[in-house]
């Protein structure tokens, strides 16, 4: 089992979202940005140092929103999604190709990786209420 962090950046109604780079696994697929748990790093101390390495981005992480287990057929990966509070510091890309803000609703717009678009659905079900 794979352990993830991933990150939930809004600005106002749109959320972040950033496209893997063409040599990675899943390549070009649309993701929140994040990444794997170091050993003995916390959730949280994992987020903040992986979206400085991903984004250059500093950022106060805030609630956890949304666990999913999904299987790929090479094994199985367990996310933990949470929201950022605040976050600053300009962009620069070290590990995408690109990045957008997005209305999630239009997330089928966009080819995601599989154990993404659990969180997209929840977020979309959550705003028509």
């Amino acid at each position: 089992m794979i352990y993830v962090v991933a990150g939930m950046i809004f600005q106002g109604d749109k959320v972040l979202i950033a496209q893997r780079e063409k040599n990675d696994l899943g390549a070009l697929k649309w993701e929140f940005p994040g990444g794997q748990i170091e050993e003995g790093e916390t959730r949280i101390k994992a987020l903040e140092r992986e979206l400085k390495e991903e984004l250059n981005l500093e950022c106060v992480i805030g609630d956890f929103y949304y666990e999913h287990v999904h299987e790929y057929p090479d094994g199985k990966v367990t996310i933990y999604f949470y929201k950022i509070k605040d976050f600053h510091g300009k962009i620069k890309l070290t590990a995408h190709e690109e990045i957008k803000w997005i209305f999630p609703h239009d997330y089928p717009n966009y080819d995601f990786l599989d154990a993404d678009i659990p969180v997209l659905k929840k977020l979309i079900s959550e705003m028509k209420n």
